[in-house]
């Protein structure tokens, strides 16, 4: 997998080309409006090139990048995120060949409610006990 690496004090965004832990070079991208930070990428629109979903953490409000290397195709806006909810993964959590949002509600407890979407559609909903984890794909612990 690739990284996406945000300056957030410059808000410049750069993609980190891997070839298993080996780094085999990069590329600067767009700069993501004020208020919005990239917080991930994966590719959303089938074309084998890293998309990047951003977050407005003013509004709790989720977008997704569709890009051709650096070149800006479209966008899209996700769910806009409840309060006492953060987006915590990328991935295709569910194995359907599409990646999706995870979403994890922040409570006291050690059972976390997460949430799975697709674009804005409602995937999947359960409880997990995350006090045993100690990351998920490379994302942290949720």
């Amino acid at each position: 997998p690739d990284y996406g690496l945000f300056n957030l004090a410059g808000r410049q965004t750069a993609i980190w080309y891997l070839s298993g832990p080996t780094f085999i070079g990069s590329a600067y991208r767009l700069t993501p409006p004020s208020g919005w930070a990239m917080v991930a990428i994966a590719d959303f629109n089938g074309n084998d090139k890293p998309d990047y979903v951003l977050y407005n953490a003013g509004t709790r409000q989720t977008a997704i990048w569709y890009l051709n290397n650096n070149i800006f195709v479209s966008s899209s806006f996700g769910p806009t995120v409840p309060s006492g909810w953060g987006l915590r993964g990328v991935a295709d959590f569910n194995g359907d060949g599409h990646p999706g949002l995870c979403f994890v509600q922040f409570c006291d407890s050690p059972n976390r409610n997460l949430v799975f979407v697709r674009g804005n559609v409602y995937r999947k909903r359960l409880w997990a006990d995350h006090s045993q984890w100690l990351g998920v794909s490379g994302y942290g612990g949720l």
